[in-house]
């Protein structure tokens, strides 16, 4: 039988597995972010002198940057979110987990700051792949004409 968490979660209760489950997701999906900064950096590297030439030099720039802001704030949070799970076993063990409410706490205010990380990496994902967009089409047309 799965022990039920004595704490509201958006309208219901979470278990210590589904506990354990975020913090698993919040892992995989960081590591998927980290290949996908690794592949914006090369496609920076492999496109720049394009994105100069199509007027981009401050834009680029500045998601560089911001590229470099989300790859030390990913390095960041793993160890955070390994430290959050590694304290939820150490719970489940003492069979505690239920009666943690600094624990809860924690884990709720960790799963709020994922999901704004998410959605502003999404953010900036989607201004790169405009810039992208934008200079493929220019680099398009030069072709053509």
């Amino acid at each position: 039988m799965k022990a039920r968490i004595k704490k509201q979660w958006y309208g219901r209760q979470k278990s210590v597995e589904e506990l354990h489950s975020d913090c698993k997701f919040w892992l995989s999906e960081i590591d998927f972010i980290k290949d996908e900064i690794n592949f914006l950096e090369h496609l920076f590297g492999l496109n720049y002198i394009d994105f100069l030439e199509a007027g981009f030099e401050e834009k680029v720039e500045k998601l560089i940057k911001k590229i470099k802001e989300e790859k030390n704030a990913v390095n960041k949070m793993y160890p955070l979110i390994q430290d959050h799970n590694n304290i939820l076993a150490d719970l489940m063990e003492s069979k505690s987990a239920e009666n943690n409410p600094t624990y809860l706490e924690s884990h709720l205010k960790l799963e709020k700051l994922m999901d704004l990380y998410f959605e502003k990496f999404k953010s900036i994902k989607k201004e790169i792949f405009k810039v992208v967009e934008e200079v493929t089409k220019r680099k398009e047309m030069k072709k053509l004409v």
